[in-house]
Order: structure tokens, then C-alpha cells, then sequence
């Protein structure tokens, strides 16, 4: 090791050393302590790169993944610290969405189907997957990739996705895809099964926020300041990209904070930007335009979400996840006209 190394190595150690009270009292309790200082330790001064970031970077990042309660470079691939020229970034990884949901209820399960496998799936009222991996020679090459979710209730949910529309998905979503590094070509599997657990999480995200807001409600850490929902991208395996900037070192306790910044990730996710812009006449109203008005309305109202959940119960009797077209403008009428 050149003393330059050796340098910078002794420097992040020190630093994580001077502040390990702060980054360590964010841990979840089933956390242990020592075992994520070692971790945080590791997965700095393993990368030369990550040993040219700056100091709040690194802290900010290990401050994120500390609350999160995910091991970060490690073979459990549940969460990342990659350098993005001098900034130290968070990385959410498939592994560490399936973990959030766990604690939150949900079991999520993945699968890679190749061509010598039974693969079989339905849609509709009764939808449901079977998979038998062939066990008898060769799988064969891979076809596509799927998430099974689990949660607490309701039917399960599933999502597949073949191979090329997974490459497709992060062609045009990762600015970093064709890099020797990226993660698209150093693990495609693993960003395939990313892209699919993506998508299952958006159609029960329920369970991922009530994580979400757990790690926000402990002291110490601010979640909306670490990674403001303008960072919530899905670039090279992404959910949550951290950018430098100091903790304010406050609970947070507004869910509608965290909620709009889970809606927005999952648009983002797709290519479509949130806006709150009517849509032209020549486009009809989608679903996606709905929400994001009745969201509006709600916040011009001055509704908190636990009301507008108890106004859709009362007029429709089921929550606002559930409601149709027709019954979210019913709802928006009613937020406008309590304006």
C-alpha cells in the first residue's frame, strides 16, 4: 500500500471513528453496533474511489444505510455505496428492498426462468405462477425474471418481465449502462430481478413506507434532507441516490412527506416525471393524472392522508388505492369544495 493510500485509508477510519455515535444511534435495534462500524469501515477503505470522496459524502451515505439498517458492499447485496466523481452515493439494491418489506410484512420472493424450466403464469381474477426449474441437465439460457409479494393481506402479487425488456428498461433508464463497471454488465441477473421487484413493490407500497417512515421517526436522522425525492432514480440499479448534505438531525413525522416522495420515485422509476399539470385535451385523463391531481387537491385542502384515507372509506368504503377513475374526481370534487 502507497503511503498515499495508507493515508487516506487512516483519514476515513478516523472520521468514521469521530463520528460513530452519530452514524451508529440511527440503527435499527436488531442492528449490532460494532458489526456496522466494521461494515461502514470496510466498505470505504476497500475503494480507492470511495477513498477520493468527500467527508460528508461518505457520512451522509453510511448515515442512510445506518437508518436503513442495511449492510452496504457486502455479498448481501443490499445496499451500495458507489463514487460518482467526488460524492459517495447510496445505492438501494434488490436484496434490501425484499429486507424493508419483511419488516414491514410483506414477503417478496424472485425467480429466473430459463428456457428448459415449466413456466406458467394467469392474469386476472385469480392470478398465479408456477415455476419448476428443470433439474434434470441443462436450465438452459435465461428468458426472464419475476417477484412474488406476499402481503400480510389480500392475494398475492406478481410481476415477470422478460430479459430484453429488463435490458431494455435499464438501456434507457441507466446513463452508466454501457460502462465495463456498470452493474448491467458486471451483474445483469441481479438488475433484472431489481427491475421486477421494482415494479411488484409499486402495487402494494404500503408496505415498503410503513418501513420508510419507521426509519424516518428515529431520532437522528432526516430522511427527506439526506435524499430529497429529486434524487429517487432508477439508474443503475437505484432507488435512493444520497447527495452531500448535513442531517438536521430531527425526527421527522410527516408522512405525507414521505408518501409523496415514494409516489414520485415510483414514476421516476418509469421514465415519468411527476407533474401536477392537467393533461392536454388531446390526452385523456389517465390513472397516473388522477392521483397526482387528487394528491394536489389534498395538499391545497390541507387534508393530511389519514384524512383523505377516511374520506374515501366513508364515501366509498374501501381505501384510495382501490377507488376507480370515477370515484378519485368524486373525491377531488370533495377536497375542492372544502378548500
Amino acid at each position: 500500500m502507497s503511503t498515499e493510500l495508507a493515508t487516506k485509508v487512516s483519514h476515513t477510519k478516523g472520521l468514521i471513528e469521530k463520528r460513530k455515535t452519530q452514524l451508529l444511534e440511527v440503527l435499527p435495534k436488531h442492528i449490532e453496533p460494532d458489526r456496522m462500524l466494521r461494515v461502514f469501515q470496510n466498505a470505504i477503505t476497500r475503494n480507492k474511489k470511495l477513498l477520493e470522496c468527500t467527508d460528508l459524502s461518505i457520512l451522509t451515505t453510511l448515515a442512510t444505510c445506518g437508518a436503513f439498517g442495511l449492510e452496504p458492499n457486502t455479498p448481501l447485496g443490499q445496499c451500495h455505496i458507489i463514487p460518482y466523481n467526488d460524492q459517495a452515493t447510496f445505492q438501494m439494491g434488490y436484496q434490501g428492498l425484499i429486507e424493508l418489506a419483511r419488516r414491514a410484512g410483506t414477503t417478496i420472493r424472485v425467480g429466473t426462468v430459463h428456457e428448459n424450466d415449466l413456466f406458467e403464469m394467469e392474469c386476472g381474477t385469480e392470478p398465479k405462477v408456477i415455476h419448476k426449474p428443470c433439474i434434470k441437465g441443462e436450465r438452459g439460457k435465461v428468458l426472464g425474471y419475476y417477484a412474488i409479494a406476499h402481503p400480510p393481506t389480500g392475494m398475492p402479487l406478481f410481476e415477470y418481465m422478460t430479459k430484453e425488456e429488463c435490458i431494455a428498461h435499464g438501456k434507457k433508464y441507466s446513463k452508466a449502462f454501457n460502462k465495463p463497471d456498470s452493474p448491467w454488465q458486471t451483474a445483469p441477473d441481479s438488475m433484472c430481478l431489481k427491475t421486477v421487484v421494482i415494479r411488484v413493490c409499486k402495487y402494494a407500497p404500503k408496505s415498503i413506507l410503513a418501513e420508510w417512515a419507521s426509519v424516518e421517526t428515529r431520532s437522528g436522522v432526516d430522511l427527506q434532507t439526506i435524499a430529497p425525492a429529486s434524487a429517487l432514480v432508477d439508474d443503475d440499479g437505484a432507488i435512493i441516490e444520497t447527495v452531500a448534505s448535513e442531517p438536521t438531525g430531527e425526527p421527522v413525522n410527516d408522512l405525507d412527506a414521505i408518501a409523496d416522495k415514494f409516489e414520485d420515485a415510483e414514476h421516476i422509476a418509469d421514465g415519468e416525471p411527476p407533474s401536477l399539470e392537467p393533461p392536454t385535451q388531446e390526452r385523456k385523463m389517465s390513472h397516473f393524472d388522477l392521483m397526482q391531481t387528487l394528491k394536489a387537491a389534498r395538499r391545497e385542502s390541507g387534508k393530511t392522508l389519514k384524512e383523505l384515507e377516511q374520506i374515501s372509506r366513508d364515501n366509498f368504503g374501501t381505501v384510495v388505492a382501490n377507488l376507480n377513475p370515477e370515484q378519485i374526481e368524486t373525491m377531488i370534487d370533495i377536497l375542492n369544495n372544502n378548500a
